[in-house]
């Protein structure tokens, strides 16, 4: 289980112009693809992003974060690395991370679409005004799909040919995911 504690976010006058959640996400799971072949994920509510590679999808241009609708009855699937490897770069592992979701429509409540809620407040030292925004807590269950750490990890012979040479050497796949540990820790590996 994946928890992402509620936020809050406290708002003057003064610094709406210079805080922008949309431009400058408050960041909750950092970049990253999956090492396995695949993880099935049960969204525990808005907030999750994945990167567009090259722009090819028409929905924007490569390097572009987009926002992966929550659907509640819903799973995810996103593609790993060693999927990619055994597709020799035919599907490509998912770059996605979670951001925390502020989103300004508020209902009769002060409650928004995504769970939060705007309270103001006021400052007792300096009488100013602020707005308290608080995001709604997310949880999520994500199921890792992996192989033996026996298994001996190739590009398929289906994906491989004259003008696609394999991308990959054979590696075992506890191997891979040792190396994949130990790069996201700053280490190396042989």
């Amino acid at each position: 289980i994946l928890n992402y504690p509620l936020l809050q976010l406290e708002l003057g006058d003064e610094d709406v112009n210079e805080v922008d959640v949309q431009r400058d996400p408050i960041i909750r799971a950092g970049a990253h693809t999956d090492y396995g072949a695949f993880t099935i994920l049960k969204s525990g509510g808005p907030g999750l992003q994945l990167q567009l590679s090259g722009g090819t999808s028409g929905k924007g241009k490569g390097g572009e974060w987009i926002n992966v609708p929550h659907l509640p009855d819903a799973f995810v699937i996103n593609l790993g690395d060693l999927m990619q490897r055994w597709t020799n770069d035919r599907w490509r592992s998912t770059l996605h991370r979670v951001v925390a979701v502020f989103d300004e429509a508020e209902n009769k409540d002060g409650i928004t679409k995504a769970g939060m809620k705007t309270t103001e407040t006021t400052n007792v030292e300096d009488n100013k005004k602020k707005k308290v925004h608080q995001s709604a807590q997310r949880q999520s269950i994500a199921f890792f799909v992996n192989m033996n750490g026996d298994a001996k990890i190739v590009p398929f012979s289906t994906c491989v040919d004259e003008k696609n040479p394999s991308r990959y050497d054979e590696i075992l796949a506890s191997k891979y995911l040792i190396q994949r540990h130990a790069q996201s820790m700053g280490q190396t590996t042989k």
